[in-house]
Formats: C-alpha cells, structure tokens, sequence
C-alpha cells in the first residue's frame, strides 16, 4: 500500500511517539486495516488501550504493549526498578546529573551500557564520560567484573574518541588483566578482541594477531558467534596489513 507524503509523515510521527520500540511499532501497524495513521496519532495518548490483540501466534507476553512491558518490568532486579522509575519522571532522556552518582549497581550498569552503545555508533565524548563513572562506580562497589567491563569500554573511548592510544591499549590490558584473575573467559575474549582492534589500528599488526587468536580461541569456547565473527574480521586486516 503506497502512502502519501503526508501520511509518510505522520507514520514517522508514530514511530517517534513509540520511541521506535519494534513491538509498539507492529502492534501500532496491525492497526493501519481499520485505522488511518492520522486517526493511530490521534489515539496514541492511551497507547497501552489502543496497542493490544497481537497475534494469538506469538507469546502472551508479546501480544500487547502492557504485557511487554510488565513482563521486562518483572526481570529487573529491585535498584534497577527503583532506578527506572526515579528516570521514568523524564520526557525525552534527561542529563547524565539527573541520573545521580549513588552507590547503585543498576546505575554503573546504565552508564556502562551508554558508554557501549555510544562507543559502537557515535565519536563522542559523553562515551569516555560514561565509562569513567561506570568504572568509578564500580570499583566503589567492588564489582570485579563490572570494573574489569569498565575499563574496556573506557579503553576504546580513549583511543577512539579522544586520540589517546596508548593510554587506551593501557587501560584494556588492566581490564585484561583483571578479566584473567576472576576466570571470565567471555569478558576475556571480549577485552582481548577491542585490545586487538586498537592495536591494529595504531598500526602494529604483529602485536595484534596473537591477541585476536587468544581472543578467538576463547570466543569459540564459550560459543560467542558475534566476537568470533568480529575477532575473524580483525584477524584479516592485521594478516593484510602485515603483508
């Protein structure tokens, strides 16, 4: 069904409404047989009433909005439903200060996720920002692993977004490091697999393969496909650039 530029509009008007989430955006598209896009904005103010009746195919908790969300609510840990609904006050995302720096494994949790995700898609400073906090949180809270993540994520930002290689490649081979004492294989191979990419691209590709093949092994060991496909891809530009 080819629509009209202003309904394009208002379809992208509803996708920004529901925040892009996939299931409120399908269960908002089963709507368009007996509803225009203009009349699914309209009616959007009482999502959860109109976002319901999904497929009788799929799992309850797939077949409305509310369910979804009730049955992600349940999974939280008791500091990560506190923390949700003390940001759920905001419209649109809030600063990093609003979020508070108390003693909260949830919050180290959300600043290292933001840092993850900035990390992969954007070139920006809230990255190394992010990272720090997690990590200062972290070691507040003597969370070895969540240390160890930390200082991996902090490791890229600094030699990504700030240009500063070495302390970057220094503060990967700490969480490196800090992933061998507790016996994480998989926190291992994915420290060694951002060690491996930063030194590649500081041009040292000798230096690199032994660490994306350690990297690898592990990876295969612990049944990571997305590392191994990543470390298999660094594994041939440092055997390119090494020719």
């Amino acid at each position: 069904m080819a629509l009209a530029d202003d309904q394009l509009r208002r379809v992208a008007l509803i996708c920004l409404h529901l925040d892009g989430i996939p299931l409120a955006v399908e269960l908002a598209a089963a709507r368009i047989k007996v509803l225009s896009p203009n009349q699914i904005l309209r009616r959007l103010s009482d999502r959860f009433g109109l976002l319901k009746d999904g497929a009788r195919t799929v799992q309850a908790k797939h077949r409305t909005l509310q369910a979804a969300i009730d049955w992600s609510y349940d999974l939280l840990e008791e500091s990560e439903k506190l923390l949700l609904c003390r940001l759920g006050v905001f419209t649109g995302g809030c600063t990093l200060e609003a979020c508070g720096d108390d003693e909260s494994p949830a919050l180290a949790r959300l600043y290292f996720g933001a840092a993850r995700i900035m990390t992969a898609h954007f070139d920006s400073p809230l990255t190394v920002q992010c990272a720090r906090r997690s990590l200062e949180l972290s070691r507040r809270l003597h969370d070895r692993s969540g240390t160890a993540w930390a200082l991996a994520i902090l490791g890229i930002g600094t030699a990504k977004v700030l240009g500063d290689v070495e302390n970057g490649k220094a503060q990967l081979r700490r969480s490196a490091a800090q992933f061998r004492e507790i016996g994480d294989s998989w926190g291992l191979a994915g420290s060694l697999a951002m060690l491996g990419y930063v030194v590649t691209r500081s041009g040292d590709a000798r230096r690199a393969i032994p660490l994306l093949e350690e990297g690898l092994v592990l990876s295969r060991q612990v049944g990571d496909r997305v590392n191994i496909g990543c470390l298999l891809h660094g594994s041939m530009r440092c055997i390119a650039a090494y020719r």
